[in-house]
Formats: structure tokens, C-alpha cells, sequence
């Protein structure tokens, strides 16, 4: 008998010690109506600050729940939890967060509810709340989104990380890229648990702003007292729902949040105060105004501070070739054997130490360029001085043109880039006035190729006009004629835009997809039931021949 118990003792402890290795289905924290029904207290306490709305359903037809907490005039955040059935530990961090934002007298929790529209998703997975992994058709729903999703988790059925039969095949994916692109969020967060704690950014986003607000969230951490979270980088993030949200635009993260299923009482003592200082630094860049912002469909540069031309050049607003809308800068200078020519609008700002200029360019003509050194910029910022301090151009570098980035007349770096003709880039350039930290970096794409740091660029003072369209043309053998819309300026990030209307999906590759799109709106109205607005491409409400040409037209093109 002794022995029995014996044997009995050993295999008990033998399993203890292998669950240890193995993740747990489910966390041991309260189930669904218990959470969800503290949310609903707090929106009856709160009616002027927080209300809720079902924004879709899942396999099992329950309803998908979000709360919008603050101003609803603010910049959005939005943050979703239990996207895996057993990580249960997110919507119990949200509830806390939530009660912390409207019951609280911190300061912190007074700004963020004035100026933030708040946004929580509980659960995503309501029907396998506090249990297996998967959805109920038996698909990992954060590796089941658009992006490189032929890559994503697994194609078995039995895998814990199977991807679906198709991307976005599962209702509450769907509800949650419907979520961005109706309430388009400046920042989103997707909370995990069973690794970490850790937060990381999406591979898609702008490393050197997601870099920025690492450091932003680690020094409000120790401020408040606390041990900041961990900071991972950027993650790959095939079929994930951080990857999707950045191709859009919308700065992402994804966060985990404890590695074993901690004590329920620790989530408020210990998880919160590490939990708040990210927040509220997103919230806080909602904050950040927008210096500028214009697409030319006012159909002139009247926004603008001025447009300068050297003679015989010429700068239009046209209503030919925009890249979105109706309207395009146009700009055009002709051939200069020796010298620079000029043609662009300009726009004058308040000095700042950092600055963000977005626009995107279509070179109709000019390219290739001739001789070594022949180059034309077409983002410029300036000096109170009017001095460059930096410029993105091409240029022609060892018998190719490319994209380069040139800062203080003198340093510069060359991106493995090539320009083409007929083509729209999204071009970003940001400079960083500092004595030791100073930056210059160029983005094509919403990629960063071109980086400049650890620069002092005291020099010349911060940035007082930005140039956007041919801000100089130097030793250019021929005519050059270059396309801009949708520039932007601003002291924070801004995001790439680089899905034409004509990617009608916006997933960076016009293909089968985009056309099946248009044909199953075709020849559909507003008030037609099949009619689908991403399907208009030219924007005058009837699918027709020339949205099917239009895309047709672009068809294999990558963004």
C-alpha cells in the first residue's frame, strides 16, 4: 500500500513538474458576465463619459462589445483583449483600467479622459471566454488576418496556430478590421498573455517612432515609481492583428502580459501601474497637432504659404493623376546643364527640435537622371536662416539614380532603393534637433531606408519652412515633371499612406482580390444593396468599366 501511494506521489509530481512547460488552456480569473457586467455598471455610473455599442458577432452569434471611455472628439486608442479564448488576464487589466480612468483624482487619469476617446474591446473570442485557445471553428484568430498570412501559424487543423482556411475567414477578425476602418484609431493595442511581460511593436510600423515612444513610456514609468515593461522591438507578426492595423496606418503594439496566470489582486496592484504609463503616453500623442495637412482639393496652393518658381517653370493644382481625391500638385521645371531650378510650394511653421513631413510623388518624366551628382529633392526643410538643414531627393549614385537623403549640405546616406517613372511613392522625411542625438531619416513606403544619427544638428536651429515638389533641381540634363499629394507636417509621426484607391483592398499588392472586389459591386449605387464604396475607385458613385480599366491597369503593382 505504502508503495502504491509512493508511485501515486512520484506521477503526481512528475505531471506537476511537465505542466510547468506546458501553457495553460485558461487563466483562473472571473468568467465573462462577471467582467462584462462591471463594464456595464461603470458605463450606467458614467452615461456622460462612457457609453457602448455592439460593433459585431462571433461564430456562435454573441455579440462583440466596445466601450468608449472620455472625449469623443479626442484621439482614439484602441485596446482589445482575450483575442485568445484563455488569456483572460486583458479584459481583467481593462475593467481596472477603465474604474482607474473614471473614479480616479491622479492628474494623469484627468488628462487622458479630457483629451482621449478611449476605446475597449474586452473580448474578441466571447465564445471560448476563459477556455481553449482557438475560436469555435477551431482557428487562432490572431493568426488569421491579411498580412502575410500565407505565412502565418500553421495549416493544420489540429495546431493550436492554425491560420484558417483564408485570411479574415473568421467573424471576429472581420469585427475587428471593420472596428478600424470605421473609428480609424490613432494607436491600437492587442493584449496576450502566457509570455512576457513584454510589449513590442508592429515589423509594418516606423521603427524610429515606435524607438521614440519606447523611451517616452520607460520615463513616465520611472516617474510614476514604477519598473517600466520591456520593450521587445518590432515583431514579425504573420496573420497578426497588429500587422493588419499598422498597413493601415495605425500605429500598433502588441503587449504581454504575464508569463504565468498571476494572482487576480496583482492585476490591480502590480500589472496596472506598469499598464498606465504606455496608455497614457499613446494618449498624449494623440495630443499632438498637426502642424499641416493638405491634398490640393481645394484645387489651388491656397493653404500654402507660397509657391516659388525660377523662370519658365511651372506649379499647378490639376485635377489629373491624384493619387487620392480629386486633385494634384503638379510641378514642372525644364533642362539645366549647370544650376538649379525650382518649383514648389512651401509651407512655414512654428520652430520645432522635431518634424515629420509626409508626402506622396509620382515622377511622370525625368528619370533617368545623366551624370554623378545630377539630383532633384523633393522634400526640403529649412532654417529660420532659410538655410537646408535637411533634404530627400534622388539622386544619380554610381551610375544609378536613388532615393538619398542629404542633411546639413554635406552628410548623406543612399538607400538600395531605385526610383521609376510612373509610379507613386510615399515619401517621409524627419530631421531631430539635437547636440548628441540628432537624426535625419527618409521613408519610402512606410519603410525606413535612410538614417542618419547620433548627429549634433544644433547648428542651423529647428525647422521653420518645409519645401514639398522640386525644391531644387541641380545639373539636370532634361525636363523633369513630378506628381505630390497628401503632404503633412507634424511634430509626431504620422503615418505612411501607401494604398492608392486602386488597392482596393489595401493589403499592398493589386491583384484578384482588388478585381473580384469591384466585379462583385459592378454596376452598383449608393443605394443599390451590393454597392461597396472601397469599390468606387474614381470616386463618382456608379462601379462601372473605368473602376474594372482602373485597376486592371495597376494590376501586380506592390505598395
Amino acid at each position: 500500500m505504502r508503495l502504491r501511494y509512493l508511485y501515486l506521489f512520484v506521477l503526481v509530481a512528475s505531471l506537476a513538474s511537465a505542466s510547468s512547460l506546458i501553457s495553460p488552456v485558461f487563466a483562473p480569473y472571473r468568467d465573462y458576465q462577471s467582467v462584462m457586467t462591471d463594464f456595464m455598471e461603470l458605463a450606467d455610473s458614467f452615461p456622460d463619459q462612457m457609453t457602448h455599442e455592439v460593433v459585431g458577432k462571433t461564430v456562435l452569434n454573441k455579440d462583440i462589445i466596445m466601450f468608449k471611455i472620455g472625449n469623443p472628439n479626442g484621439g482614439k486608442v484602441l485596446i482589445d483583449g482575450a483575442i485568445h479564448g484563455g488569456e483572460t488576464i486583458g479584459p481583467e487589466l481593462l475593467c481596472f483600467y477603465a474604474k482607474w480612468l473614471l473614479t480616479s483624482s491622479d492628474p494623469l487619469a484627468r488628462r487622458i479622459l479630457s483629451g482621449t476617446c478611449t476605446m475597449l474591446i474586452p473580448a474578441l473570442n466571447v465564445d471560448r471566454y476563459s477556455g481553449p485557445r482557438k475560436n469555435m471553428n477551431g482557428v487562432d484568430l490572431n493568426r488569421n488576418f491579411a498580412t502575410d498570412w500565407d505565412h502565418a501559424g500553421s495549416t493544420d487543423p489540429d495546431s493550436e496556430s492554425y491560420r484558417g482556411t483564408a485570411p479574415l475567414s473568421e467573424p471576429e477578425p472581420q469585427t475587428l478590421i471593420r472596428v478600424l476602418q470605421t473609428f480609424s484609431p490613432d494607436f491600437y493595442v492587442n493584449l496576450h498573455m502566457w509570455a512576457g511581460p513584454y510589449y513590442g511593436g508592429s515589423y509594418y510600423g516606423n521603427r524610429t517612432y515606435y524607438s521614440i515612444l519606447a523611451s517616452r513610456i520607460s520615463s513616465l514609468s520611472y516617474d510614476r515609481g514604477v519598473t517600466p515593461l520591456r520593450y521587445s522591438g518590432q515583431l514579425g507578426g504573420a496573420g497578426f492583428a497588429i500587422s493588419d492595423a499598422a498597413r493601415v496606418g495605425v500605429t500598433s503594439f502588441l503587449i504581454e502580459l504575464a508569463e504565468t496566470a498571476i494572482p487576480y489582486t496583482d492585476i490591480k496592484a502590480v500589472l496596472l501601474p506598469r499598464f498606465i504609463p504606455l496608455v497614457a503616453v499613446l494618449s498624449q500623442e494623440c495630443e499632438t497637432q498637426t502642424l499641416f495637412d493638405d491634398g490640393f482639393e481645394s484645387g489651388d496652393f491656397s493653404a500654402w504659404s507660397g509657391v516659388t518658381l525660377s523662370p519658365n517653370d511651372h506649379a499647378d493644382v490639376v485635377d489629373l493623376n491624384p493619387y487620392s481625391g480629386t486633385f494634384s500638385a503638379r510641378f514642372e521645371t525644364g533642362a539645366i546643364s549647370s544650376g538649379t531650378k525650382r518649383a514648389y510650394t512651401y509651407k512655414d511653421i512654428n520652430g520645432s527640435p522635431t518634424i515629420y513631413a509626409r508626402a506622396c510623388f509620382y515622377i511622370a518624366d525625368g528619370l533617368p537622371l545623366t551624370d554623378t551628382d545630377d539630383r532633384f529633392t523633393l522634400i526640403q526643410f529649412l532654417s529660420s536662416s532659410g538655410s537646408a538643414i535637411s533634404n530627400l531627393q534622388i539622386r544619380h549614385v554610381q551610375g544609378e539614380d536613388r532615393f538619398t537623403v542629404l542633411a546639413f549640405g554635406s552628410t548623406q546616406t543612399t538607400a538600395g532603393i531605385y526610383p521609376e517613372e510612373n509610379k507613386w511613392y510615399c515619401l517621409e522625411l524627419l530631421t531631430c534637433i539635437h547636440s548628441t542625438e540628432g537624426a535625419v531619416k527618409g521613408y519610402i513606403n512606410g519603410v525606413e531606408y535612410l538614417s542618419l544619427t547620433g548627429m549634433n544638428t544644433t547648428e542651423l536651429g529647428n525647422v521653420a519652412t518645409v519645401r514639398f515638389g522640386l525644391a531644387n533641381s541641380i545639373d539636370i540634363q532634361h525636363g523633369l515633371v513630378v506628381y505630390c499629394d497628401c503632404a503633412s507636417i507634424s511634430t509626431s509621426y504620422i503615418g505612411t499612406q501607401i494604398f492608392p484607391p486602386w488597392d482596393v483592398n489595401e493589403d499592398g499588392l493589386v491583384g484578384m482580390l482588388d478585381l473580384v472586389i469591384v466585379v462583385k459591386a459592378f454596376g452598383s449605387k449608393p443605394s443599390d444593396p451590393h454597392w461597396n464604396p472601397d469599390a468606387d475607385v474614381d470616386k463618382n458613385d456608379y462601379i462601372n468599366t473605368l473602376d474594372l480599366y482602373i485597376v486592371s491597369s495597376h494590376y501586380g503593382e506592390e505598395y
